[in-house]
C-alpha cells in the first residue's frame, strides 16, 4: 500500500523462490494437533486478520495433506501439484492478512482504504484521504499491514515454544511474515534515501512509513530548499531498514523457521526440538527478538520465554525510536488449564512521547466444548497509547473465538 496504490511487483516471484522446495507434509503417524480458529468482534480488531491468516494457511495446507495429495498418488505430477498448491496458498495467507490490516486500520481513522480489484497476483488498492485526515491517521494506515505481519510472527513463535514443536508449513508462514518489512525494503522496493525522487514519490510501505514518521517527529518536509534530502530522514531510513533485517537475525527462532524450508516434510511434517536455550520444559528459558513498525517509529522487542512445568510465559521489553516509546508486557497463555476451563492473561505497560504512560490488561476464558471444540471469551481494557494492532484510544475490547483442534493421523476435518 502506498499513497497512490499497492503494487508489489515481483512479490509472487520472490515467494515462489522461497517456497519452491517446500511441499505440504504427507500424512504421518504421530502428528501434533492442528488448530483452526474463527473469531468475531464488535470492533474492527487487527487481531482478526492475524487469526484468519493463520487459519487460512492451516486449512489450505491440510486440504492437500489429507485429501488432494493422497488422491494424486506419487509421481512427478503430484510433486508439481504440491509445490503449486503450497506457493499459491502460502502467498494468499501472507498477502491478504497484510491487506486486511490496512483495511481494518482504515476503519479506525479518517479515510477509506479502497480495493479496486482482487486480481492475482495482488490487489490494486488506494487510500482515499479526506479533509479531516491527519498525519496520525496516515501513519496508522501505512503500518496496518505490517502490524498484522508482526502479530502472526509473534503468535507463531509463542505457539512453537508452547507446544515444543510445530508444523513446518506453520514455521514457513510465520517466517515470511517476520521478514515482510525487510523483504519490502531490501528486495521489492529498494530505495536510495539520498535521492529526492525517493521521497517525492515514496513507493512501498517501508519508505512511506519512514517518511510519515519523519514528518511527524520533525515537522519538516523531506526535501530541503537546496533540493537535497534532509540528512535526518536519510539516517532514519537507513537505521530502520538495517535494524529490520539485523534485529530478527539475532533471534534463534529466525534460523529454526528458516530451516523449515529445507525440512523433509513428506516423511516428517513436524519441526521438533523445543528451542530452549537453558534448561528443559520443566524449567527452561529462551528468548526472541522482533522488529515492528509503529505509530511512533520503529520498535525493537526482546522477549524472554520462561518454560515451567511444560507451560510457557513470555515477558517482553521494548524500545522505540524516533519518538520515546518504551514498554514491557507479560503474556500468560496458560495461566490455568483444567482440561475443561482455561485462563490466559496479558498485561502491558508503556511510556510514550505523544500518549504518555498507560496500561492494558486482557483476560481470556476458554471452555472445552468437546475433545475437538473450544469456545473462548476475550475481554480487557486499555488506556490511550500505542500497542501493535490495538485501537489507539482508551476503551474496552471484546472478542469471541471458536477453535477446532484435531490430529491429522486420527481424524479428518
Amino acid at each position: 500500500m502506498t499513497g497512490e496504490s499497492f503494487r508489489p511487483a515481483g512479490f509472487s516471484i520472490l515467494i515462489l523462490s522461497l517456497l519452491c522446495a517446500h511441499t505440504p507434509p504427507a500424512l504421518g503417524s504421530d502428528l501434533p494437533e492442528r488448530r483452526y480458529v474463527f473469531a468475531v468482534s464488535p470492533q474492527p480488531e487487527l487481531e482478526l486478520a492475524s487469526i484468519y491468516g493463520v487459519t487460512l494457511n492451516n486449512m489450505a495446507q491440510d486440504a492437500y495433506l489429507l485429501h488432494i495429495g493422497p488422491a494424486l498418488g506419487e509421481g512427478t505430477g503430484e510433486k508439481v501439484a504440491s509445490s503449486t498448491w503450497t506457493v499459491f496458498w502460502t502467498y494468499m495467507a501472507v498477502i491478504w492478512p497484510h491487506e486486511m490490516g490496512h483495511w481494518l486500520r482504515s476503519q479506525q481513522v479518517e479515510g477509506e482504504f479502497v480495493f479496486h480489484n482482487y486480481a492475482l497476483p495482488f490487489p490494486h488498492t488506494t487510500f482515499e484521504k479526506t479533509d479531516k485526515t491527519t498525519l496520525e491517521d496516515e501513519i496508522f494506515l501505512s503500518i496496518g499491514g505490517f502490524e498484522v505481519n508482526s502479530l502472526i510472527a509473534r503468535d507463531t513463535e509463542l505457539a512453537y515454544y508452547r507446544d515444543g514443536q510445530a508444523y513446518s508449513d506453520a514455521l514457513v508462514h510465520g517466517f515470511i511474515h517476520q521478514i515482510f518489512f525487510p523483504m519490502y525494503a531490501w528486495l521489492l522496493f529498494p530505495a536510495d534515501p539520498e535521492k529526492p525522487d525517493t521521497w517525492i514519490d515514496a513507493k512501498g510501505d517501508p519508505s512511506q512509513f519512514v517518511l510519515l514518521a519523519f514528518r511527524r517527529h520533525t515537522g519538516r518536509e523531506p526535501i530541503r530548499d537546496d533540493g537535497s534530502v534532509d540528512p535526518a530522514l536519510v539516517d532514519m531510513y537507513r537505521e530502520a531498514s538495517i535494524l529490520s533485517l539485523v534485529w530478527p537475525m539475532l533471534n534463534p527462532m529466525f534460523y529454526k523457521s528458516a530451516s523449515a524450508f529445507a525440512h523433509d516434510m513428506r516423511r516428517n511434517p513436524v519441526v521438533a526440538g523445543d528451542g530452549i536455550l537453558l534448561g528443559d520444559r520443566d524449567l527452561g528459558w529462551t528468548y526472541g527478538t522482533q522488529f515492528r513498525p509503529s505509530a511512533l517509529g520503529y520498535e525493537l522487542y526482546f522477549t524472554n520465554y520462561f518454560i515451567y512445568g511444560g507451560r510457557v510465559y513470555a515477558l517482553y521489553l521494548k524500545h522505540g525510536r524516533p519518538f520515546i516509546n518504551n514498554g514491557a508486557g507479560l503474556i500468560l497463555p496458560d495461566l490455568y488449564n483444567s482440561g475443561v476451563i482455561s485462563v490466559g492473561a496479558m498485561v502491558e505497560g508503556w511510556d510514550q512521547d505523544l500518549y504518555g504512560s498507560g496500561m492494558a490488561a486482557y483476560l481470556n476464558l476458554g471452555f472445552g466444548l468437546s475433545d475437538s471444540w473450544a469456545l473462548s471469551l476475550q475481554g480487557g481494557y486499555k488506556q490511550k497509547g500505542y500497542l501493535t494492532g490495538e485501537a489507539l484510544d482508551e476503551g474496552y475490547k471484546g472478542m469471541v473465538t471458536l477453535e477446532y483442534r484435531y490430529t491429522p493421523s486420527h481424524s479428518r476435518p
